[in-house]
């Protein structure tokens, strides 16, 4: 039997929602905290409990979950230290906080009856684990364990969905196991949470001799150690022992199942050598079809029916040239590193600078996809996107040849900061034909509202602020608090009246409705404007955050953030 301390051990990580906080003396906060009593005085009667506060806009819902072994005591200090705890560290109207013993959560929204998986791993508490002797064996071990305790906690209504168990790696060493889901979800809901946490489990712990993995409706956890107390009567103990004859039928089917495997491998692999010579002689064949169709030194064009055809200014360019073009691929010369393959800088032998986009051998993109991108971006050209200039096609190498942007795009500019310093932030950047009157007036809303704040739109996704930039500048012009929404770089250099006119613009831009977007040319008439012409009211942004799914952002991660701003062309 294990004792539980008086004082529960923190988890370390705190997970919200990022929305706007409501003012402390609200009714909001208020209900909160009498949510927060509630759950500490009910939730260790039965180790589970959930309710509401308040109604309307003000409506607060909570869970408070103990684990399925511990006693009345120690459930009702664990979720008391939790409520706590969670006013310190999450000031939201969302939060969840999980300790060692129990986990807390209350929302805004009604999260009851719904599974939404959002397990992590809490790297301070699995980083602590030992390293297994061996891994495969143990992995093994671990995830039948695991797979059969998900089970009983699911579909075994006796269990109440709380289920410890043991299997043995060796005579030495044994997995104790733990799974755990809420008890307002369903079991089909609660064995496809375990499922997702068993594969983050064997993502952040693979090797490891102990792991944890919690989420909002169910939670995963092992050790080479006991951690859990065997008199709880909720525990399902699993046990993974030989039994009498076993050894015999173990080998008769390691005989069976390795025959059918070879079998089976034989078959496999001549099926897939006839399929592999049927497919390579196809393409062949279209390959040579694709050339002969498209003599040397002609181009691709396209009919009304989107088949390819032959002209005179997008030649196809023979390996040879390319290889010396780009230093056979050096590295030094390679730019980057798309969706299919690589892209390499070369240099003509008239002194053309070009980029070679070379499909990678190990993609799935073969002729016909690659036909695709020729005929895709044929369409595209434009003068405004970089233009193709031609391909190659030999052998086993495919490749798109394109104009090469010194340069690089817009947003190589805007957002890095040194570069940054090196443009002129004067309000007067969109009026000099930088943009022209053909581009979507709502992406050059975004870009004017990205420069003047100095920030992505991509980047204010679930921030503190506002889940979008155009949610954030539109709270903030509401708000009549323009000026936060200011880049510093703009404040200390351009006239402040000047500043809010853009916004002002840049408002009109990216209204919901079409209809109600200036014309470029109107833009341009506004930005242009001394004062004579008034400036309409902007109306609600296309992006509303009431249209936004919330999600959780752990204090605990550092999630990635694609640098890609949305507003590129």
């Amino acid at each position: 039997m294990l004792a539980f301390p008086n004082e529960m051990r923190v988890m370390d990580f705190v997970a919200t929602n990022g929305l706007l906080t409501k003012q402390k003396s609200s009714p909001f906060e208020t209900n909160v905290k009498i949510l927060l009593q509630n759950l500490s005085s009910n939730t260790y009667l039965s180790g589970f409990y959930n309710t509401t506060i308040g109604d309307g806009g003000d409506r607060i819902y909570g869970l408070a979950m103990c684990r399925g072994d511990v006693n009345q005591d120690a459930c009702r200090n664990c979720v008391k230290s939790a409520s706590q705890e969670i006013r310190k560290d999450c000031v939201s109207q969302d939060a969840i906080m999980w300790f060692e013993l129990c986990q807390v959560r209350y929302s805004y929204q009604d999260f009851f009856s719904m599974m939404v998986y959002t397990g992590k791993y809490p790297d301070k508490w699995n980083d602590q684990q030992g390293n297994a002797s061996n891994p495969a064996k143990f992995n093994n071990v671990l995830v039948n364990l695991m797979t059969q305790l998900s089970d009983d906690a699911a579909f075994d209504p006796s269990k109440h969905m709380f289920v410890t168990g043991e299997a043995k790696v060796s005579k030495k060493v044994t997995i104790y196991g733990l799974v755990q889901c809420t008890k307002d979800i369903s079991g089909s809901d609660c064995k496809n949470c375990l499922n997702y946490a068993l594969l983050d489990l064997q993502a952040c712990c693979y090797s490891h001799e102990g792991g944890i993995i919690p989420s909002r409706n169910c939670n995963m956890r092992f050790g080479a150690q006991q951690f859990y107390n065997f008199t709880s009567s909720e525990i399902g103990l699993v046990q993974v022992n030989s039994r009498e004859n076993w050894a015999t039928w173990k080998i008769l089917v390691v005989i069976f199942v390795s025959v059918f495997l070879v079998a089976s491998l034989v078959a496999f692999f001549v099926f897939y050598v006839r399929w592999r010579n049927k497919t390579q002689n196809g393409e062949m064949l279209s390959q040579n079809v694709f050339l002969n169709e498209s003599p040397l030194h002609a181009t691709i064009a396209l009919t009304p029916q989107c088949d390819v055809l032959a002209t005179k200014e997008m030649p196809f360019m023979d390996l040879a040239t390319i290889k010396v073009a780009t230093d056979n691929f050096s590295d030094s010369n390679k730019l980057g590193q798309g969706g299919f393959g690589s892209v390499y800088k070369g240099v003509l032998p008239d002194g053309k600078e070009i980029a070679v986009k070379r499909l990678s051998r190990k993609s799935w993109q073969g002729l016909e996809e690659f036909k695709n991108e020729i005929i895709l971006i044929a369409k595209l050209q434009h003068r405004n996107l970089v233009k193709l200039l031609g391909c190659g096609l030999e052998g086993q190498e495919k490749l798109l040849i394109y104009e090469f942007m010194p340069n690089k795009s817009l947003d190589a500019f805007i957002f890095n900061p040194v570069k940054g310093l090196e443009l002129d932030w004067n309000t007067q950047y969109a009026m000099e034909g930088l943009f022209s009157v053909k581009s979507d007036v709502f992406s050059f809303g975004v870009i004017m509202l990205e420069i003047i704040s100095g920030k992505r739109n991509s980047r204010f996704h679930l921030t503190e602020q506002a889940q979008t930039l155009l949610a954030y500048a539109w709270r903030l012009w509401n708000e009549e608090k323009e000026l936060e929404f200011v880049d510093s770089l703009l404040t200390q250099s351009c006239p402040t009246a000047q500043v809010l006119k853009c916004i002002h613009i840049g408002l009109l831009c990216v209204q919901e409705d079409p209809a109600d977007r200036p014309t470029m040319s109107s833009v341009l008439a506004l930005l242009g404007n001394d004062g004579s012409l008034p400036l309409p009211q902007p109306k609600q942004p296309a992006f509303s955050v009431r249209r936004v799914q919330q999600f959780e952002v752990f204090s605990f991660s550092d999630p990635s953030v694609d640098d890609k701003s949305n507003s590129d062309f």
